[in-house]
């Protein structure tokens, strides 16, 4: 599955002239973004009101900023 800029990179490359280009990409990235909500709940990570980072408690408690979880959430992707 793509993200909406991997979609618009491919998109533009081959052909950029795409009528329906941009709600293509805005429909996978609402897409993308749902996948990552669910992402978060399935994977136990947890806001921390206080102090805005994300929580993922474990055996090891690992503390990240939005972006850093998000980088996770897009390698695990990969696979």
């Amino acid at each position: 599955m793509k993200t909406g800029i991997q979609y618009l990179k491919f998109a533009l490359d081959k052909d950029n002239k795409c009528p329906m280009l941009f709600d293509t990409a805005e429909m996978l990235q609402m897409e993308v973004m749902d996948n990552f909500s669910k992402w978060l709940v399935n994977n136990e990570w947890e806001l921390n009101y206080s102090n805005g980072n994300w929580e993922k408690l474990n055996d090891d408690i690992q503390i990240l900023s939005f972006s850093e979880v998000y980088q996770i959430f897009l390698k695990s992707r990969e696979a």
